[in-house]
C-alpha cells in the first residue's frame, strides 16, 4: 500500500488547529499487540507528527505485533514508512509453512508450532537494515545511536513469565530476534529459542499471551537508564531477590509521560472500552466512521448491523431497570434487602415509571394493583411473598442481559465451534492477565482505538480497510489529546511558531 494512499478524516485538519498550540510532555510510547489491526497505528503516528510530539520520544515498547511498530519507530520509521511496511502482505509474511494442514500435526509434534516464522524474521531483518545499516542490530546499539530505549515484551515458557527486553536487560540481543519472539503466537508459530549469559536454552513466545498491553514497562525503575537504578545497586541483598518480581516492587512509580495505544475490535473484550468510547462521543469522535463495500465488511455488516439493534434495545432496558431500581429506593427508606406486596403495588404504580418502561421490563402496560400483584406473583419463584435481589434481576435476565457480564465490563463470547472455543479461550487468559498489568489511571494515558468489524486475525485485508483503520487511529488520537488539553491547559507550554523554533536552535 502506497503511503500516499493514506486517508484521513475530511475535517483532520480543522481538528488539530488549537491543539497544535501547545508541548505535550508525553516521552514514552507503548503500542498493544493486536495483529494486523496495527495498520490503525499509522493514523496515530501521523498525528504525534503533526503535533510535534513525535520528536521528543526517547522510549518505545510493545507486545506481539506491537513490538514490531515501537521497533520500527525507535529506527526512524515515519507514519508514511510504517504503511508501507504495515500494508504489505502481512498473511503471506507470517505463514509460511508447507503442506497447508497435512504439516500441522507434524511440525506441532516436532517443533512446537505450525509455522517456522522465518518469512517474517527475514523481512524484518532488511528493515532493519535499511534503517541501521544491520540487520542484526542489537537494544544497546540503537539506544547509542538513535537514542531512543526501546522494550520488547516476550514471554519466557521455561520460567514461566514475562521478561522485557531492553538495552538494560539484554543490551546484546539482536532486535529482530525479540521481535520474533514476541510474535510467536503459540501453535501458530514456533517458539524461538535463546541461550541466556548462562548458556541454558530457553524458549520464548508471544509476549502478549502474558502481557499484551504494557503501559507500565517505564514506570517505576526496573526499566531505567538513570545511574542510580542499575542492578547491581539494586538488587540486593541476594536472599531477598524474589521479592523483585512483584510488579509493584519494580514498576511501582507512575509515569505520566508514557502514552499508551490499545486496540479493540466490536466483537473483543476490553477492560476499559466504556470509557475510552465515552471518550470518543463527548470529543465527538466517537460515530465509527462508516463501514467500507469490501469483502470483509460485508461478511460481518448484517452481523453487526443485528448487534447494534440488540445493544440499543439491551440499553434501554437497563435504563428503564434503573429507573425500577431508584424508585423502589424512594418507597425503601428503612433498606430492606426484600420487596412485599404493598412495596411493590407502590412502587410499580409510582408516576416516575411510565409506559415505556412497563413494557420494556413487563411486556404490558401496568394499569391496576392486579397488574401489579400477577407480576408480583411471576417474580416470587419461591412463593415467600417477598422478592429478593435474585428475584429481581430474574427481570433482566429474561430479556438476555448477563449481569454478570455488565459487571465485568464486557460481553461473553459465544461457543459454538472449535475455533470459537480457541478464540474465547484466548481472549480469556489476554482479559485476565491485562487485569493483572492495569490501573485504573491507566484509562487517562490511554488512546483507545476501536477497529470495528476487523480482528487481530483478518491478514487479508483490502485498501478500503486499510483506510478504515488509519481513520480510526486519528480519529482516536486526536480524542485523546482534546480530553488532555482540557484537563492539562494550565499546565501546557504554548508551542512556539515553526519560524522562532528554527531561529532557536539554530
Amino acid at each position: 500500500m502506497s503511503a500516499s494512499a493514506m486517508e484521513f478524516p475530511d475535517t483532520s485538519k480543522a481538528q488539530l488547529i488549537d491543539l497544535k498550540d501547545y508541548e505535550y510532555p508525553f516521552e514514552n510510547l507503548v503500542f498493544e499487540g493486536g495483529g494486523n489491526k496495527g495498520i490503525a497505528y499509522c493514523g496515530c503516528l501521523h498525528v504525534l507528527e503533526e503535533l510535534g510530539v513525535l520528536n521528543n520520544i526517547k522510549r518505545l515498547a510493545g507486545a506481539s505485533a506491537g513490538a514490531m511498530v515501537a521497533a520500527l519507530i525507535s529506527v526512524g520509521v515515519s507514519s508514511d514508512e510504517l504503511l508501507d511496511y504495515l500494508g504489505q502482505d502481512i498473511g503471506k509474511l507470517m505463514l509460511d509453512h508447507e503442506w497447508g494442514y497435512l504439516s500441522l500435526l507434524p511440525n506441532l509434534i516436532k517443533n512446537f508450532g505450525w509455522n517456522h516464522g522465518k518469512r517474517i524474521e527475514e523481512w524484518f531483518k532488511k528493515v532493519l537494515e535499511k534503517k541501521t545499516g544491520n540487520a542484526d542490530v542489537t537494544f544497546w546499539e540503537i539506544y547509542k545511536h538513535h537514542k531512543r530505549e526501546l522494550c520488547v515484551v516476550v514471554t519466557n515458557v521455561n520460567h514461566m513469565a514475562v521478561e522485557y527486553c531492553h538495552p538494560k536487560t539484554t543490551p546484546n540481543m539482536p532486535v529482530c530476534l525479540a521481535v520474533r519472539m514476541s510474535m510467536s503466537i503459540p501453535v501458530i508459530f514456533r517458539p524461538s529459542k535463546y541461550s541466556a549469559n548462562n548458556g541454558t536454552m530457553k524458549h520464548y513466545v508471544d509476549g502478549g499471551l502474558l502481557c499484551n498491553y504494557p503501559i507500565h514497562c517505564f514506570d517505576g525503575w526496573w526499566l531505567s537508564m538513570a545511574p542510580e537504578d542499575n542492578f547491581i545497586s539494586r538488587l540486593r541483598p541476594l536472599e531477598q531477590l524474589h521479592e523483585f518480581f512483584d510488579k509493584s516492587i519494580r514498576f511501582g512509580t507512575f509515569n505520566k509521560k508514557t502514552l499508551g495505544f490499545l486496540l479493540f475490535s466490536d466483537d473483543e473484550p476490553e477492560i476499559m472500552r466504556t470509557y475510552l468510547e465515552n471518550r470518543l462521543k463527548e470529543y465527538r469522535c466517537y460515530k465509527l466512521n462508516k463501514y467500507p463495500e469490501t469483502k470483509l465488511s460485508k461478511s460481518r455488516n448484517q452481523n453487526s448491523s443485528m448487534k447494534m439493534e440488540e445493544c440499543t434495545k439491551h440499553e434501554n432496558i437497563c435504563s428503564a431497570f434503573d429507573k425500577l431500581t431508584q424508585v423502589i429506593a424512594e418507597h425503601n427508606p428503612e433498606r430492606q434487602t426484600t420487596i412485599n406486596m404493598d412495596m411493590f403495588i407502590a412502587v410499580l404504580l409510582d408516576p416516575e415509571l411510565n409506559e415505556e418502561d412497563h413494557l420494556l421490563l413487563f411486556d404490558k402496560v401496568i394499569v391496576n394493583e392486579r397488574d401489579v400483584k400477577n407480576i408480583f406473583m411471576t417474580l416470587d419463584k419461591n412463593s415467600d411473598d417477598k422478592i429478593e435481589y435474585e428475584e429481581l434481576i430474574h427481570i433482566l435476565e429474561t430479556k438476555g442481559i448477563n449481569v454478570q457480564s455488565r459487571f465485568l465490563g464486557y460481553c461473553s463470547r459465544q461457543v459454538n465451534s472449535l475455533q470459537s472455543y480457541l478464540s474465547a479461550l484466548m481472549e480469556t487468559m489476554l482479559t485476565n492477565t491485562k487485569r493483572a498489568f492495569i490501573v485504573e489511571d491507566d484509562r487517562y494515558r490511554t488512546v483507545g482505538i476501536n477497529t470495528g468489524y476487523i480482528d487481530t486475525t483478518d491478514f487479508c485485508l483490502e485498501q478500503d480497510d486499510k483506510n478504515f483503520l488509519i481513520k480510526q487511529g486519528w480519529n482516536s488520537t486526536v480524542a485523546f489529546f482534546r480530553e488532555y488539553l482540557d484537563t492539562h491547559r494550565d499546565d501546557l507550554k504554548e508551542r512556539l511558531p515553526r519560524s522562532e523554533q528554527i531561529s532557536t536552535n539554530a
